[in-house]
């Protein structure tokens, strides 16, 4: 008690202390910032002055420049408007009325001219006519360079305006001086407040803006004004603007400085006797205040003692007052707050020890983890399955402790915690995960991942549970195993064959191949088990079952369905021969003895299969039903053979009978319709027609090409029907379009050779274009198909030159496949032959495929035929053909078959090729063909190597890739390329980008294969580019070929023998 009084004295006589020297220290500072103010606020002052009058200056003399070129401009357009009114107007070209004409001119302006005297001089400076010129003022001289006049005799200073003025044809050019006085006026108007402005002429005032007091007087140095400038900045003789500005009275700082001084120390005095017993009192607030907070601090505890001291500083209401009262009610807050923080720490370890007691005792494993997905605790269960302690685990990422893949495919699979803190919802794993061990123990898990929120709805981690199903999954297994396989010798029972014959029927459809179905039966099994007992007999069949399996291949089914039966399914044998090899093995080795427990068993089979290619109405049940019945004839036969069911004759017929049934029902039914293909002149641009193609819109299907159908009937009495129909709406759509206005020239449709061969068809092709009078028989074109059966090359002749003379024309379809090509051209009056797509698309690659087209182009061409290619689906195609001499194409480069609808509107929006134009115009010889070969050899390369980076294989030799000599362009470079064109600029500047492209090529394979796939992608840009470099290179190399190829003569010969062959 009494050592707490000792310490309060104590305190009081310091705070005594304290009060004493701040009120001193206060009192101090207050006059020593009244003096800085005091010199701050005057040095302020006169510095604002002494700027505000800088600038006012520079405002000044700126406004003054400014203003005077804005009179200067203004006086020398008025000049000019006056000069050209003069010409304008003839006022000057009459020397007998020029001066009338010249002062009414002024007089009509009134006092709006800014001119006061004008002067007109001859060409020899002879004065000829003036306006407002005083008696005895005299004439400018001639060779006064000067632009200024001053009038001696009435103190005026004139400023000079020269214009050259016509004065009439015979006095040629003049000038007219315009005289401006510059007066008291001029000056008074361009000033403004505490600004005077004088014009000084040779030292003396001619004009002042304070009016005619200073006039006449000799002006002093120019030193002397404010400031002084030129009138004219571009007269050496102009005259001075003398400048002065009025300044108003200066401040008497020192006065000034005193009184501040006086202000300052009175103030001071002032503060000192009437503030310092109010800031005694506040410090002795402020200081209770401070000891209750040290007390508070020292053990967070409103004691009374704290509250006592807090009750003293919040005394008043003052600000010291408020803040003390909210000082003592945060501390009533915090020491309530602290003691339910301590509380909620006992419940929290209580409730933590329950949980994690809880947690230990359950049968799965929890994970926990926080929100960046790290983990903070693992309960026993999946410290075991993981094989990782939660004091290795805490702190580590989730995917690092627990590694789950999928039971197939073994890959890693996506942690659901992940998903959980992304998506912030609950996740369940999978099915078929395992958890893999830190032991190298495998573990079936099933289990989920939910997201942990604060109540404020704060994400804070994510909580996984899961546990073992390894056992359950084991058994999952092998009850699923056991309903589709043999428990005996562990092959496929009936229910997984059933599944794996539908999976082999429903393969052999879709990819048409061979599917065989065997059904074997052991002979005379039955006595065995009889004489050695059923083990033997299950040992005989597990040894059996071996033999079968070893003797198939892994695509390949076998399964027991009972007894000694077994069925085998083939779908890996190329043809019947092969699969009859494989099963007539199967025979041989079962026929071999068996060693079974110290016996020697004999026994054989008897095998009966049945083999076809699948249908989409093929039934596994009847494969299976005849299978059955060929081993049953394979039993009567001897047994130990093998015995085909004999159904390819039947079946064939049946699907034969069907798919034509089917076909007379889509015609009866209109399910047909022809697309239309345009063809065109590749060296005109023109289209010169369409050629009709039929399709089949099967309602199941879709819309089937004619592959898919026309096989099928080109053999039978409905080709017939279905050649009719093609005419007939052709013929329709003819009509059609030529109502809607649109010339088409000609629609080729294709006959089947039967068909023509029909002693009638001349005859009901006429009844045909009859029933479509408007359509020209010439608009019609037939083109004939399968010319290999047309057996009397004479019939058809006849039949041909009866349709001709009805105005039809014919084609020959696909030509340079048959064997008989020649002889149709020597007997058959077509029109035109249509080189054959399979030739056409590969004409670019093949050697021999080039040949076969350019012998049939010349073919055609000793035979006066014309030509027509088909499946042209490149530019580079086109220009190929163009150069054998073959100008007419279809194609997808072209378009694809279209229906009727849409052909108006294709032409409509059709563009000719311009490459095909361009080529088409050059004369080319037919040793420049491999230069276009080379061109698609080129690309073909370069899109191989691009083909890479899409995961396709290279198809590239190691010496065509990296040897620039190898590769089919270097070949054709540096071999006959050279010979032909090796003279040419062009060719030589293909070699260095070709080598380019051979090593940025093999840099591009080799990063690829190195696993750099982004980095090989990059560098491919850098390959297209330097492909179309060369391709552009070889552009040019082909026009400097077509320019040499050109002499005179053999341009002409060239274009009549493109006149003859377009004839």
């Amino acid at each position: 008690m009494i050592a707490g009084q000792a310490v309060r004295t104590e305190s009081m006589n310091i705070r005594k202390g304290i009060v004493s020297r701040t009120l001193r220290r206060l009192a101090v500072l207050w006059l020593l910032v009244s003096l800085a103010l005091a010199l701050t606020v005057g040095f302020l002052y006169a510095d604002f002055n002494r700027h505000l009058l800088l600038s006012k200056k520079q405002d000044a003399l700126e406004y003054l420049r400014v203003r005077i070129d804005q009179l200067e401009d203004n006086k020398e357009k008025i000049a000019q408007r006056n000069k050209v009114h003069f010409e304008n107007e003839h006022l000057l070209d009459n020397p007998s009325s020029r001066q009338v004409r010249l002062n009414a001119h002024f007089t009509s302006l009134g006092g709006s001219t800014a001119f006061q005297i004008v002067q007109i001089y001859s060409a020899d400076h002879k004065l000829i006519a003036s306006y407002g010129v005083d008696a005895d003022m005299p004439s400018i001289p001639k060779d006064s360079a000067s632009r200024w006049y001053f009038d001696a005799h009435n103190q005026r200073l004139y400023h000079l305006y020269l214009q050259p003025v016509w004065l009439g044809a015979d006095e040629g050019m003049g000038t007219a001086c315009f005289f401006s006085l510059l007066d008291n006026a001029v000056l008074f108007h361009n000033t403004f407040p505490d600004v005077g402005l004088r014009l000084v002429w040779q030292d003396k005032v001619v004009a002042s803006s304070a009016g005619p007091t200073a006039l006449g007087e000799s002006s002093p140095s120019l030193q002397d004004y404010s400031v002084s400038i030129p009138w004219d900045d571009h007269d050496n003789a102009s005259p001075m603007l003398g400048v002065d500005f009025v300044e108003k009275s200066p401040i008497n700082f020192s006065r000034s400085l005193v009184e501040l001084l006086v202000v300052a120390v009175l103030s001071t005095l002032l503060a000192w006797f009437y503030f310092g017993r109010w800031l005694t009192g506040i410090a002795k607030r402020i200081q209770a205040k401070g000891e209750a907070v040290t007390l508070f601090a020292h053990d967070t505890a409103f004691t009374p003692e704290v509250e006592a001291l807090l009750g003293s500083a919040a005394q008043g209401n003052d600000e010291v007052a408020e803040v003390s009262q909210a000082v003592a009610d945060l501390m009533r807050k915090i020491e309530s707050q602290k003691i339910d923080m301590h509380n909620a720490a006992d419940l929290l370890m209580i409730e933590r020890e329950r949980a994690e007691v809880t947690l230990a005792c359950i049968g799965d494993a929890v994970v926990t983890t926080n929100e960046q997905g790290k983990v903070t605790f693992m309960n026993p269960v999946a410290e075991q399955l993981s094989g990782i302690s939660i004091d290795e685990a805490r702190g580590l990422l989730l995917d690092t402790v627990l590694h789950i893949i999928n039971e197939s495919s073994r890959m890693r699979v996506i942690n659901p915690v992940h998903t959980v803190l992304r998506e912030r919802r609950i996740v369940e794993l999978a099915n078929h995960s395992i958890l893999l061990s830190r032991n190298g123990s495998e573990y079936n898990i099933q289990d989920s991942a939910a997201p942990i929120f604060l109540p404020n709805g704060e994400l804070i981690g994510c909580v996984m549970v899961f546990h073992d199903v390894t056992e359950k999954h084991q058994q999952v297994l092998k009850e699923h195993w056991m309903a589709g396989h043999d428990i005996l010798t562990g092959l496929p029972n009936r229910a997984l064959l059933t599944d794996r014959l539908k999976q082999a029927v429903a393969f052999s459809y879709r990819n048409q191949k061979l599917l065989v179905v065997c059904f074997l039966d052991l002979d005379h099994f039955k006595p065995i088990n009889d004489n050695f007992g059923h083990e033997m007999g299950d040992q005989l069949l597990i040894e059996v079952s071996r033999r079968i399996e070893s003797a198939l291949r892994g695509e390949d089914t076998v399964a027991r369905i009972g007894g000694d039966e077994f069925v085998l399914i083939l779908s890996s044998a190329g043809d019947l021969p092969e699969a009859k090899r494989a099963l007539e093995r199967i025979v041989s080795q079962l026929a071999l003895p068996y060693q079974i427990n110290g016996h020697t068993l004999e026994i054989t089979a008897s095998l009966g299969a049945v083999a076809e290619v699948g249908s989409h109405d093929l039934d596994s049940d009847l494969l299976l039903r005849q299978a059955d019945q060929a081993m049953y004839q394979a039993k009567q036969m001897g047994r130990n053979c093998l015995h085909f069911f004999d159904s390819a004759t039947d079946q064939i017929v049946q699907s034969q009978q069907k798919i034509l049934a089917r076909l007379r029902l889509a015609l009866h039914e209109r399910e047909f319709r022809l697309h239309y293909q345009p063809k065109v002149n590749m060296r005109t641009g023109d289209v010169v027609g369409f050629e009709a193609l039929i399709r089949w819109q099967h309602p199941e299907r879709g819309l089937l090409s004619p592959i898919e159908f026309l096989p099928q009937i080109e053999h039978t009495d409905l080709i017939f029907g279905v050649g009719e129909w093609v005419i007939e709406e052709a013929l329709f759509e003819i009509e059609h379009w030529l109502q809607a206005g649109l010339e088409l020239q000609k629609v080729s449709v294709n006959i089947n050779g039967r068909h023509l061969m029909r002693a009638d068809f001349a005859e009901r092709l006429r009844q045909a274009l009859s029933r479509h009078p408007m359509v020209p028989p010439s608009y019609l074109e037939i083109e004939i198909l399968e010319t290999a059966s047309l057996e009397n090359l004479e019939l058809v002749s006849q039949i041909m030159t009866n349709c001709k003379k009805i105005g039809v024309s014919f084609s020959i379809d696909d030509f340079g496949t048959g064997y008989s090509s020649l002889t149709y051209l020597r007997h058959l009056p077509a029109d035109t032959l249509k080189l054959d797509q399979t030739f056409v698309r590969a004409m670019l690659e093949d050697p021999n495929d080039a040949a076969i087209i350019e012998g049939s182009i010349s073919l055609a061409q000793v035979f006066h035929r014309s030509t027509i290619a088909e499946g042209v689906e490149t530019e580079l195609h086109g220009t190929a053909l163009l150069s054998l001499g073959c100008d007419l194409a279809q194609g997808y480069g072209i378009a694809k078959p279209m229906p009727a609808e849409t052909v108006g509107d294709w032409l409509k929006h059709y563009r000719a090729n311009s490459t095909w134009l361009q080529w088409g115009k050059a004369h080319w010889r037919k040793s420049d063909f491999p230069l276009l070969v080379a061109q698609n050899d080129h690309l073909r390369w370069v899109r191989q190597v691009i083909a890479l980076l899409d995961g396709e294989s290279l198809h590239l030799t190691e010496a065509e890739l990296t040897d620039h000599h190898r590769c089919r362009f270097g070949g054709w470079y540096y071999d006959i390329g050279g010979l032909r064109y090796g003279h040419l600029a062009a060719f030589k500047n293909i070699e260095a980008p070709h080598v380019k492209v051979h090593q940025l090529g093999r840099e591009i394979v080799s990063l690829y294969l190195g696993g750099k796939a982004a980095e090989a992608r990059q560098a491919s840009e850098q390959l297209l580019q330097l492909k179309d470099q060369i391709i552009g290179l070889l552009a040019v190399l082909q026009t400097e070929a077509e320019t040499s190829n050109r002499p005179a003569e053999v341009s002409k010969s060239t274009e009549a023998g493109g006149h003859e062959a377009a004839k």
